[in-house]
């Protein structure tokens, strides 16, 4: 990583309070409601992570295991 990358992300991960502050603000708002989705998703991405495409999960294989309480399978596991 170069120096001046470095400097940037200096730069924003200390400005990163106001940002949160600011999108808070947008959120909790007067403003319409295409700017309060953008803030909370905003949010939500950094919080955690960016939601995959179709395409992206479907790239990774995994298995989906459904019981209800009181199965008696659950207790072989």
């Amino acid at each position: 990583m170069t120096a001046e990358a470095f400097d940037v992300r200096l730069k924003s991960r200390a400005l990163s309070a106001l940002a949160l502050q600011t999108l808070e603000a947008i959120m909790s708002g007067t403003g319409g409601d295409a700017s309060k989705l953008g803030a909370a998703r905003e949010i939500l991405d950094r919080a955690y992570g960016k939601c995959r495409t179709a395409d992206e999960a479907s790239a990774e294989p995994y298995t989906v295991i459904i019981r209800q309480f009181g199965d008696d399978a659950g207790d072989e596991a």
